[in-house]
């Protein structure tokens, strides 16, 4: 998995009428599930994060006080 610039996908899907699908993540079993589909269609998409939720993700049940640290470490998770 690689991560990308949007701006080369979405250039890609409006020059050859396709779109890309963009999924909003909550948890990293979701984000882990939607890799592995994209990986086994070999598409590229869109994962969506709000920032309150990468506190969540980090491991903060209490999300909207996550630290910059919690939000970090999903990210390098997935780097």
């Amino acid at each position: 998995m690689s991560y990308n610039p949007i701006k080369p996908i979405l250039d890609y899907s409006t020059k050859n009428g396709i779109a890309h699908g963009a999924f909003n993540v909550n948890m990293p079993s979701q984000a882990e599930d939607i890799i592995k589909a994209l990986e086994r269609i070999r598409s590229a998409a869109i994962i969506q994060v709000a920032e309150p939720g990468l506190a969540f993700i980090g491991g903060n049940v209490n999300y909207i006080q996550g630290t910059m640290e919690e939000k970090k470490g999903w990210c390098k998770t997935y780097s």
